[in-house]
C-alpha cells in the first residue's frame, strides 16, 4: 500500500512539474521549472525500474512504443551527422518530449489503479478551471502562470491560457458518456460547465471538433427520431442562435478575413509550416526517415539559424512546429517515429472498450486529429496527458485482462 502510494504521488508531482506548479506570481524561473520537471521524472523513471511490476509478458504496443522512444532518442544523432549540433545539446534539447513519452512506461511499471489515476485527472480540471477564473478576475495581474507582453482579444474576449484545457476536454466527453448511462443530471451540468471552458479558450478547431465529436458521441446509439430531433435542434442552434452570439460572431468574422486573405495575398501559414516542416526544411532523404533533431536555439548555430529562418523568412508571423503538429513531430524525430506515435493511437482508438470507456476513443480521436493544425503530440505538458489516457486505455491488457 505505502508503495502504491508512492508510485501515486510520483505520477502527481510530474504532471504539476510540467505545469511548473502553476507558476503563482510568476516566482518560479523556467530554468528552474524545467530542472524541477527533469528530476521528478528521472527519480521516477528510477522507482519505476526498481519498484515497479515486471513488464515482460505484459500485453500493450510493445512494438510501436519502442520504435517511437527509439526515433526520439536516434534524432539527436542526425542533429549531430547532418547538424553540427553536439550530441550533448541535441540530447538536451529532445529531454522534456522524450521524458513525457516515457510516461507511459512509468505508468505501466507503476500499474496505478484506473480510479485514482481519473480522480486526478479531473482535479486537474477543476484546478485549471478555477485558476482561469482568478486570472481573469485579477487580470491585467496574472496570478498563476506566465504574463506576456500583450494578450489576444481578437476573438470577442480575451484569451487567457487554460491550464489542463486538454484533459478538460476528456472530462467533456466523460460526462458524455456517464450521462448516457446513467442519466443523472450533474453528468448534464458537467457536459454544459467543460463546454462552457471550451468555449472560453476561443481555440476554434478545439471548439468545433468537441461539438462534432460529443454530437456524434451522444447519437450513436439513439433511435433515428432522437438523431433527427437533435439534427434539426444543431442546425436551430447554428443558424439562429450562435449568429446573436457577440464572440461568435466575432470568430466567424476573423476566420473570413483569414480565408479572404488566404485567397488575394499568400497562403494560410499552417499550409506554409506542413510544406516547410515534411519536404522544404529537409536536409536529405536520411533526415527525412530518420529525423532532423531538435534544435537548441541559444545554445548551438543551427538552432539560432533555425530560429531565424521561422521568425524572419515567413513575415514574421513564424512557422512553428506547435501549429502543425504532426508535420512538427516528423520533421523533429522522423517517419519510424511518426509511425509508433498514429500505430499507438490508432490502436487506442479501434481497442475494444467497455461501455462506461467508450469516452477515451472519442478523446483519442480528437487528439489524432487536432495535432494536424495545433501541438499536443510535441508540447511536453500535453505528451504527459496523451500517456496517461494510453495507459488507461491499455491497463485491462496490462493487468493480463481482456475488455469484453
Amino acid at each position: 500500500m505505502k508503495s502504491l502510494t508512492k508510485k501515486y504521488y510520483l505520477y502527481i508531482l510530474i504532471v504539476l512539474s510540467s505545469l511548473t506548479f502553476y507558476n503563482p506570481f510568476g516566482i518560479i524561473q523556467p530554468q528552474y521549472g524545467k530542472l524541477l520537471f527533469y528530476s521528478i521524472c528521472m527519480i521516477s523513471l528510477i522507482y519505476a525500474y526498481k519498484n515497479g511490476i515486471n513488464i515482460r509478458k505484459v500485453k500493450y504496443p510493445k512494438v510501436a512504443y519502442i520504435i517511437l522512444i527509439s526515433g526520439i532518442i536516434f534524432s539527436s544523432f542526425m542533429a549531430l551527422f547532418f547538424h553540427e549540433q553536439s550530441f550533448m545539446t541535441s540530447f538536451i534539447a529532445i529531454i522534456p518530449y522524450l521524458l513525457g513519452y516515457l510516461v507511459f512506461y512509468i505508468l505501466i511499471k507503476f500499474n496505478l489503479p484506473k480510479e485514482k489515476i481519473e480522480k486526478a485527472i479531473w482535479t486537474f480540471c477543476f484546478i485549471g478551471m478555477a485558476i482561469y477564473i482568478i486570472n481573469m478576475l485579477t487580470f491585467p495581474n496574472i496570478t498563476f502562470g506566465e504574463t506576456k507582453d500583450e494578450y489576444d482579444t481578437s476573438r470577442g474576449i480575451l484569451r487567457l491560457n487554460i491550464f489542463s484545457l486538454e484533459l478538460i476536454v476528456l472530462l467533456f466527453f466523460y460526462s458524455i458518456n456517464q450521462w448516457m448511462i446513467t442519466k443523472k443530471k450533474k453528468y448534464i451540468w458537467l457536459i454544459f460547465l467543460t463546454a462552457v471552458f471550451i468555449v472560453l479558450s476561443v481555440t476554434r478547431q478545439y471548439i468545433l471538433l468537441s461539438s462534432i465529436l460529443g454530437v456524434c458521441f451522444i447519437l450513436k446509439k439513439a433511435s433515428l427520431s432522437k438523431k433527427i430531433i437533435t439534427l434539426v435542434l444543431c442546425f436551430f442552434v447554428y443558424f439562429e442562435v450562435l449568429p446573436q452570439i457577440p464572440m461568435y460572431r466575432t470568430m466567424v468574422e476573423l476566420s473570413e478575413e483569414q480565408a479572404e486573405r488566404n485567397k488575394t495575398e499568400k497562403e494560410d501559414i499552417r499550409i506554409t509550416a506542413w510544406k516547410f516542416y515534411t519536404y522544404e526544411y529537409q536536409k536529405n532523404k536520411f533526415t527525412a526517415i530518420f529525423g532532423n533533431g531538435v534544435p537548441s536555439i541559444g545554445n548551438s548555430e543551427w538552432g539560432d539559424e533555425f530560429q531565424k529562418t521561422i521568425y524572419f523568412e515567413y513575415g514574421g508571423n513564424g512557422c512553428f512546429t506547435s501549429d502543425v503538429g504532426w508535420a512538427g513531430f516528423y520533421w523533429n524525430y522522423g517517419l519510424f517515429a511518426t509511425i509508433g506515435l498514429i500505430s499507438l493511437l490508432l490502436k487506442a482508438i479501434f481497442y475494444r472498450k467497455q461501455k462506461n470507456e467508450e469516452y477515451l476513443t472519442y478523446w483519442c480521436i480528437f487528439i489524432f486529429i487536432t495535432s494536424i493544425t495545433s501541438g499536443p503530440i510535441i508540447i511536453s505538458k500535453q505528451i504527459i496527458s496523451i500517456m496517461t489516457v494510453l495507459y488507461i486505455i491499455f491497463r485491462n491488457r496490462i493487468n493480463g485482462m481482456i475488455t469484453k
